[in-house]
């Protein structure tokens, strides 16, 4: 049986552990969003696929409390925040919507999964200049250790190749590999802190303008029973 506490203690205690970088970070660099942080949910654990969907960057996430407040304090709010969102169970946006259609695909139970993004802050919505990126990158580097911690089974970057610089800056040395579709459209991403059955694809956004999505969703269903057979 999985303990479920010892998992969001060990979360918990990296990000107070980090909070003095997001409090460096936010004080150097303006419009700086508040960062994602994780609280898994039991029925994430209880799926027989732990699914884990990682993004490019929040469209604005809590940024009222001011930065020198009490870290634990402000630690808890960002948690309370992640599990009220509830990985967007009431959002009807793009990338939720492929989300909700990949879950049923593989039997996953609706926003019974875990969520992350590769930016862990957003800069006024957007993605943050190439030097901000990279600084938080550096100075906030959690997904290592929050995959580690969660282990799940299933991970899809729907991050997009522009992004595989960033994805490349967070685990060194990726390689994409084709299952026959492009490279840059689908690949299995191989690393050895990343599970084997992680793929990455474009953003929800554009898969939809291209007619894309049951294509993207079908390909990872096709990837994990070749996988189970």
């Amino acid at each position: 049986m999985v303990d479920i506490d010892s998992k969001r203690r060990a979360l918990r205690s990296r990000y107070l552990e980090l909070w003095p970088s997001i409090i460096e970070l936010r004080c150097g660099y303006g419009g700086l969003s508040s960062p994602l942080l994780i609280e898994p949910s039991e029925a994430y654990f209880r799926q027989a696929r732990k699914l884990m969907v990682i993004g490019q960057e929040t469209n604005y996430w809590r940024t009222e409390y001011a930065p020198d407040r009490c870290a634990e304090v402000a630690v808890n709010n960002l948690l309370d925040t992640y599990w009220l969102f509830n990985h967007g169970e009431h959002y009807r946006s793009t990338f939720w919507q492929a989300v909700r259609e990949l879950e049923g695909a593989i039997g996953v139970e609706p926003a019974a999964i875990c969520w992350a993004n590769l930016n862990r802050m957003d800069v006024d919505g957007r993605r943050p200049p190439p030097a901000v990126e990279a600084k938080i990158a550096e100075r906030f580097p959690v997904l290592p250790d929050e995959i580690a911690t969660l282990a799940p089974d299933v991970v899809v970057f729907f991050s997009g190749p522009n992004y595989d610089d960033l994805l490349a800056r967070v685990f060194p040395n990726p390689s994409f590999e084709s299952d026959g579709a492009p490279v840059r459209e689908f690949s299995r991403v191989k690393h050895p802190n990343l599970p084997k059955n992680t793929f990455r694809t474009y953003h929800p956004s554009y898969l939809r303008r291209r007619g894309k999505t049951a294509v993207i969703i079908d390909r990872i269903k096709a990837a994990l029973n070749g996988e189970s057979a």
